[in-house]
């Protein structure tokens, strides 16, 4: 939905944890962090707002896999770096 007004408000489809479930969530509010601003499940909005949401679910859904991507070679990257100060650490001799 992500739809800003001319006063700053805006709605945005986000995934997120709400408690301890991870849910689809409509978060109003202000652009503003600062400002306050409301997260509610998407189960339980208004059939208007679940219906503009689901238009939105694929582009949710690739932000979502870029994302992952993203953190899969960030967490490559540091198990490669991770096994070579380990093998450095192994291949010395104790004096």
């Amino acid at each position: 939905m992500e739809s800003l007004d001319e006063d700053g408000w805006s709605r945005d489809l986000t995934f997120g944890k709400e408690s301890r479930t991870w849910r689809l969530l409509i978060e109003d509010g202000f652009s503003d962090p600062e400002m306050p601003h409301s997260t509610t499940p998407l189960l339980n909005c208004s059939r208007e707002i679940r219906l503009n949401a689901a238009e939105l679910l694929p582009d949710l859904v690739r932000k979502m896999v870029a994302t992952a991507e993203e953190e899969i070679r960030r967490v490559e990257t540091a198990t490669a770096m991770a096994r070579k100060v380990a093998a450095a650490l192994s291949s010395e001799e104790p004096k």
